[in-house]
C-alpha cells in the first residue's frame, strides 16, 4: 500500500514539474511576439510545487518601483488551490521581511491579474519596503501553480481585474 502511495506523490510531481516546464517555455516563447497589458521585460516566470498541507514556496525578491499592485498572470494550476502573497523586505536578501497582503488572493482560475498590496505604501508605513516576492502557501494540501509575474503594474494593466478578496 505504501508504495502505491509514494507512486501517486512521484507521478503527481513529475506532471507538475513538466507542466510548469512546459508553461515557462510557453510563457517566454510568447512574450516577444504578443502584447500584453505589462511590460513583458518587468516579468518573470514562477513556479510553484507545494506537496503538503502547510507547505511555502516563494520567488527571489524582486525590486519595486512604486506603491500599487503587482501583476501575475495565472497560466496554470493543479490539484488544492495555493494561497498567494505579496511579501516586502528592506533589501534584496530578504532582511525584514513581512506579509504585505491586501485581502486573500487564491490561484482558483487561470488569467491576468492585479494583486492590491501594500509595499512601498507610506499611508501603511511600509515605504521603506522597496523589495518585493510572489509567495504561494498551501491551505489544503498539494498543489502546485505557475504563470509570470512582476511586482509593478504598468499602466495598460490597471483594468485588469483584482484577484485578492476581503
Amino acid at each position: 500500500m505504501k508504495s502505491t502511495s509514494s507512486i501517486t506523490t512521484f507521478d503527481f510531481r513529475r506532471k507538475a514539474l513538466i507542466v510548469a516546464f512546459v508553461g515557462l517555455l510557453l510563457v517566454f516563447g510568447t512574450a516577444t511576439t504578443t502584447q500584453h497589458a505589462y511590460a513583458s521585460d518587468a516579468n518573470t516566470g514562477y513556479g510553484f510545487y507545494l506537496e503538503s498541507k502547510g507547505s511555502t514556496d516563494g520567488t527571489e525578491w524582486r525590486h519595486k518601483a512604486a506603491a500599487g499592485s503587482a501583476y501575475i498572470h495565472i497560466m496554470y494550476h493543479n490539484g488544492h488551490h495555493c494561497r498567494l502573497y505579496i511579501d516586502g523586505a528592506l533589501d534584496r536578501e530578504g532582511r525584514g521581511s513581512k506579509n504585505c497582503m491586501v485581502g486573500k488572493a487564491y490561484d482558483e482560475r487561470d488569467g491576468q491579474y492585479r494583486i492590491r498590496n501594500t509595499v512601498r505604501d507610506s499611508r501603511h508605513g511600509n515605504e521603506d519596503y522597496k523589495w518585493a516576492r510572489l509567495t504561494a502557501w498551501a491551505p489544503f494540501g498539494t498543489g502546485s501553480t505557475n504563470g509570470v509575474w512582476s511586482p509593478d503594474c504598468s499602466e495598460a494593466a490597471a483594468d485588469l481585474p483584482v484577484l485578492n478578496i476581503d
